[in-house]
């Protein structure tokens, strides 16, 4: 199910099966936001670039069925309904169900999950704050029982399921995988929360080394946090995959991405000569794409994506760190984080 085939550190390249295919690892999930309101937003990116073969769905979204569609889909299936002929991982959702109080069992999400033909699916979770409050110790517990819950129920085993953990510190967080680890087989482990705290960038790696060092060869998804400087972060401290809804988030705050080297707003293009190589800026003009926000989000994705291959380079060539040095140099968060979570690495992934 999961082969390791290179590392460098606690960075690794992998290959992970699923039943629509493999996926070299590490890698992202373009977001989908099918079953929202607005969820034909995202560009059939898999039609212009057909190597990005990945994409992440939401079950809470589903569960809402704000289209009506959701009989559609799982007559159809989720590949077939939207024509999407890869990696479907659906995510069960927590911030959304937390947001707007849903009452979806983990019975009722994995039954979604498993009908709309999810080739990974994650169990129900309880999104928490970073901090030491007894409602945070409920809201983990809860998710444990849940990962439970839906090990015992899953009906297809074809269907890799991934355990959505959380902690507010590294011996929380790795005692929550060392339980789920007792209680049986789950396929890969899921980190949640970390997206809204990350200017608190030490407890992030804290976490996220944490998890690294108690999963061991199984594979690690980290929910939310993926960007241009962020996700070279993550695949240094080891993590496998991401989702990703920064290229859509991007293009409608204007914002193109350069390859290389960060966002800026489209008007900006012509002053730093931005314009890639992609088929999307080789294919349109300037004023197009300024116009166009799927243009926009199509060449976010592709710059994202660009930088996922370059990083893999550096890992096969081990010359990750000297990468990373150079990527970091001009952004001074991103720098201080590299040196610290350096640090971290180089004392031992201890976390706790």
């Amino acid at each position: 199910m999961f082969q390791i085939i290179e590392t460098y550190g606690p960075a690794r390249i992998g290959l992970l099966s699923t039943k629509h295919g493999t996926v070299e690892t590490p890698t992202i999930f373009p977001v989908h936001n099918l079953g929202a309101d607005a969820g034909w937003n995202t560009p059939r990116y898999w039609d212009v670039f057909p190597e990005i073969n990945t994409g992440m769905f939401n079950a809470s979204y589903l569960y809402m069925d704000r289209r009506n569609q959701l009989n559609k889909i799982v007559e159809r299936g989720v590949h077939q309904y939207i024509g999407f002929p890869g990696i479907v991982f659906i995510d069960s959702g927590g911030f959304i169900y937390k947001k707007y109080n849903l009452l979806a069992t983990q019975q009722e999400v994995l039954d979604i999950q498993e009908k709309v033909g999810a080739d990974i699916a994650s169990t129900l979770d309880q999104p928490i704050f970073l901090t030491k409050a007894n409602p945070e110790n409920l809201k983990i517990s809860q998710s444990v029982v849940n990962a439970k819950e839906a090990l015992r129920m899953r009906k297809h085993k074809e269907m890799l399921l991934f355990a959505s953990i959380h902690g507010y510190d590294p011996i929380i967080l790795r005692n929550v995988i060392r339980h789920l680890n007792k209680c049986g087989e789950f396929d890969g482990f899921a980190i949640g929360s970390l997206m809204r705290h990350f200017s608190n960038y030490r407890r992030i790696i804290d976490l996220v080394i944490a998890a690294k060092r108690e999963i061991q060869n199984k594979p690690l998804h980290v929910y939310g946090l993926s960007g241009i400087l962020v996700t070279p972060l993550l695949i240094y401290l080891g993590v496998d995959s991401m989702d990703s809804s920064a290229f859509i988030i991007a293009a409608g705050k204007r914002d193109y991405i350069v390859p290389g080297f960060r966002r800026i707003s489209v008007h900006q293009i012509e002053e730093t000569g931005g314009i890639c190589e992609c088929l999307i800026c080789s294919s349109y003009s300037i004023s197009q794409i300024k116009a166009n926000r799927k243009y926009l989000s199509l060449h976010n994705l592709w710059a994202l994506w660009s930088e996922l291959q370059q990083i893999k380079c550096a890992v096969r060539q081990r010359e990750l760190e000297n990468y990373l040095k150079d990527r970091f140099i001009n952004t001074t968060w991103a720098k201080v984080a590299f040196e610290y979570a350096k640090r971290r690495i180089r004392f031992g992934l201890a976390g706790g």
